[in-house]
């Protein structure tokens, strides 16, 4: 065969070559500016991050999207956030007045607006893509850090994230990060003299918190604590080493706090006694945590006053104003949540609004599961376990599935732990978990 001929055979195969790398390359960038944005860029740009999401979002609609679909795995994430959504459009469809009344519904639109990056970032290519995840969580720490000190100490506001963010929102995305970065920890085959700097991160996070004066972010460290060193003994060949880490990670903890005594961050320093007070008496004298505490008792009571499709999400503060205190009542009218995620989708939504947070919520860990069992895994696995504890606990005193930014966060980080936080083309070379399953596969 001639050279001519020999070219002309390797066409074709060519032709499908450059295209397939282009995609990647398109599934790298988009994926290396999501995570820059959720974990980095946020601490900067405020409630303009809303925004560069939703840019984001909008590049996803191009016809090679259509192609993507075509081509997506079958990760159960796909079902978990289509339906869960729609159990929200049905529940709100029930209980809406007018169109305007409905349009809450879009609270929740990210969730799967974002399988359409997820599709698209299934072609994403990093040697280590948790590494990559863990290190731009340590950076974001570092943001955090940079960003709070900046606007107490030099802009003079008395809680960081009230300039152009929010204390809750910030706090609670620096202490999310601090956790992230120990998921590059997990990732083997890299020396482990240059990962030593991810244990900065969770010490870093803490300072920022400190600095938000938030303390629902601070509710979380116990959980990640618990959940890193469970992950961090079972992989550890010297395991001693981890409890001796544990040990010292809760003395530095307890330090900060006594620091945070000294210099005056009464927010932090009273959260024990009126975790305390909330807990066994379901009463406090700190009245920002007494509204809380009549919001969640009279969510349950509009919750069971109609438990199948709830009241929408416009109608809760009237249902919710019924069950309260003289005292508060007045407070149902001036805020739109109930600063619990849980009792949120009950008053709103009912059963069928909770069944949806539990698909939201579970959807990190089961899509993690879903996928094979490559080198990465245990960090995957541990990243989707921060995430879905961090969301949780968020979520027990503030507004977090429902709300613009930590929609979009949660979003964003679950379809990049799936895609870039898997070996190169794993997705799609070799079987999942569930199609082994259902073909009597290798591991079946």
């Amino acid at each position: 065969m001639s050279r001519y001929s020999e070219g002309m055979a390797q066409a074709p195969h060519r032709a499908t070559i450059l295209p397939a790398r282009r995609e990647v390359i398109e599934a790298n960038i988009i994926a290396g500016t999501l995570l820059g944005i959720s974990l980095v860029l946020s601490f900067v740009a405020g409630k303009a991050t809303n925004a560069l999401f939703a840019l984001i979002i909008v590049s996803a609609f191009r016809p090679s999207t259509t192609k993507a679909f075509r081509a997506r795995t079958r990760n159960p994430i796909n079902l978990l956030f289509f339906f869960g959504f729609a159990g929200m459009v049905l529940a709100y469809a029930l209980t809406a007045r007018s169109l305007h009344d409905f349009s809450y519904v879009l609270n929740f639109a990210p969730l799967p607006l974002c399988l359409l990056l997820m599709w698209r970032l299934e072609k994403a290519s990093f040697g280590n893509g948790m590494l990559l995840i863990a290190w731009l969580a340590l950076i974001g720490t570092a943001m955090a850090v940079a960003s709070g000190a900046f606007q107490v100490f030099v802009l003079g506001v008395e809680r960081a994230g009230a300039a152009g963010f929010n204390p809750i929102y910030m706090g609670d995305t620096a202490i999310l990060c601090g956790a992230l970065a120990l998921a590059g920890l997990l990732v083997p085959g890299v020396p482990h003299r240059s990962r030593l700097p991810l244990l900065l991160a969770p010490f870093l996070a803490i300072v920022a918190v400190v600095l938000t004066g938030s303390r629902g972010a601070l509710l979380a460290i116990p959980a990640f604590a618990a959940i890193g060193t469970g992950f961090a003994y079972a992989h550890a060949r010297r395991k001693w080493l981890v409890l001796a880490a544990a040990a010292t990670g809760v003395a530095l903890m307890v330090a900060v706090f006594l620091v945070a005594m000294a210099t005056g961050a009464t927010r932090i320093t009273q959260m024990i006694s009126v975790m305390h007070e909330a807990l066994v008496h379901w009463h406090s004298d700190d009245f920002d945590t007494q509204v809380r505490l009549d919001f969640y008792l009279a969510g349950i009571k509009a919750f069971l006053a109609s438990p199948l499709i709830g009241h929408g999400w416009p109608g809760m503060m009237g249902a919710v104003a019924e069950f309260m205190p003289p005292d508060t009542a007045r407070y149902a009218a001036i805020y739109r949540h109930l600063h619990n995620d849980i009792i949120n989708f009950a008053a709103s939504a009912g059963i069928v609004g909770l069944a949806s947070y539990a698909a939201f919520i579970s959807a990190p860990v089961v899509g993690v599961l879903a996928l094979p069992r490559d080198r990465q895994f245990p960090a995957r696995l541990y990243a989707a376990c921060v995430l879905v504890a961090g969301n949780l606990i968020f979520g027990l005193t503030n507004v977090v599935i429902g709300y613009s930014f930590p929609t979009d966060l949660f979003a964003a980080l679950t379809i990049c732990i799936v895609t870039v936080g898997r070996e190169p083309q794993q997705g799609f070379q070799a079987m999942s978990r569930l199609d082994e399953f259902r073909t009597g596969g290798p591991g079946y």
